[in-house]
This record gives C-alpha cells, structure tokens and sequence, in this order.
C-alpha cells in the first residue's frame, strides 16, 4: 500500500480483522489509504479500525462479472448487517426462483444488471451454455442469496449453494465464519458440510488461530455458542 501509494481497496474474507488482530503500532495510521471496501464489514470494531489507520470502511456487494453494485454510502445512517444500496449504474433485485420479486425481507437470489454498456461482464469465455444459464430475462443471476427491507437496503445472506442443511435448517457457512473471525485469537475460518449419518449435513468448522493463541476447540465452541443465534 504504502510503496505503490493505494488510495482505494477491496478487502475480502475477513482481510479487516486480521490486520485489526496485529499489534498496534505508531505509524499504522501513516498510509495513503483514504477508503477500504470492506467485505465483510468489522461492524464489531469498525470505530477503532478507522481511528487507528485512519481510513474510511465501506461495506459492498458484487462479484467478478458484476463489479461492485451495491454499496453502503457514509453518509447514510446504513442498518447494521446491510451491504448498502444498489449503486447508481445498476439494477439490483432479489428474486425467487419463478424470477418473480421477493417481498421485503424474504430471502432470495440477488440478479443484476447495468444502465451502462460494457459495465457488466458479456459472458464467460468458451462456456456458452454456462453463459445462457446466467443470463435470464435480462438479468444476470449472481447466484448469492440475499434480502431487501422496504427501504431498498440489501442484506448478503450466503452462496446458493453453500447453505448447509442440518437438522431442516438452513445455515448461512458465512455468517458461521464471520461470528468465528470475531474472536480474537482467530485468524481465519471456514465453515463446511460433512455427511451425517441421516444423509443431511452436520457442520464442520476449519480455524486456522493467530500464532500467538492458545485456543481450545471447548473454550472456542462455548463462544459460539454464547455468540451465534
């Protein structure tokens, strides 16, 4: 950042906390960074984050054909758990799967697409039957699963494909690694499906912990517990 003078940056998969999780040093806040698009947002320590290296948290949704199309605004007293508003240059629904819209929170497919040429990706190379399959109606289907409250705030929920069932319910592996990368001695997680032996899955969470944390799985599990809804 600092040898290339970045102003703007994406930072994914829990980037923020990691570098929030590293001591405090006196010249973390000596960085040409203005603006961090933070996904997710470290809602937890966003005040103390932007204090101490000086730079502005936006939270976003997009992806590699759709760029970034909704973000949150600074401006904005955004809801908590939101990734903001559709971005001027695009269209951002969620949808169920006849195509038709979802009602205010009912959860869904995010589709998008642009007011502008060549601001959305045209399909993918060589894979045209891939292509027809993400463009329907005149709209591309991200795939991600997602909500919208009645005043136009979407919410990121999970991957389509990456909910796993167990015991009937839906759990959002995303939302399971992002309470995880809140503790303290976590540096990185991931959350997976393994087979139960009444063929629905049984969660399964991979933790990778800072180099200095004794951490034990009972003390982590009781977090969790404590922590997730």
């Amino acid at each position: 950042v600092r040898e290339h003078g970045v102003t703007v940056t994406t930072a994914v998969g829990g980037i923020c906390h990691m570098l929030y999780a590293q001591p405090a040093r006196a010249d973390d806040a000596d960085n040409p960074l203005r603006m961090i698009y933070a996904v997710p947002n470290p809602h937890e320590v966003q005040e103390e984050f932007k204090m101490r290296f000086g730079v502005e948290l936006t939270e976003g949704y997009g992806s590699t054909e759709a760029n970034i199309c909704v973000y949150t605004r600074p401006s904005e007293n955004t809801p908590r758990g939101s990734c903001g508003r559709a971005a001027p240059e695009y269209e951002v629904k969620i949808v169920n799967p006849m195509g038709r819209n979802c009602l205010p929170g009912e959860a869904g497919e995010f589709v998008v697409r642009s007011k502008y040429p060549n601001t959305l990706m045209a399909g993918y190379y060589g894979m045209p039957e891939k292509s027809l399959e993400a463009f329907r109606q005149l709209w591309f289907h991200t795939g991600d699963k997602g909500t919208r409250d009645a005043d136009g705030y979407f919410y990121f929920l999970d991957r389509m494909k990456d909910a796993i069932r167990r015991q009937g319910e839906n759990i959002s592996s995303f939302e399971v690694e992002r309470i995880l990368n809140l503790h303290d001695d976590v540096a990185e997680s991931a959350a997976v499906a393994v087979k139960a032996e009444n063929g629905e899955d049984e969660l399964k969470a991979v933790v990778v912990l800072n180099s200095s944390a004794e951490l034990s799985a009972e003390t982590l599990l009781n977090y969790c517990v404590d922590t997730m809804p």
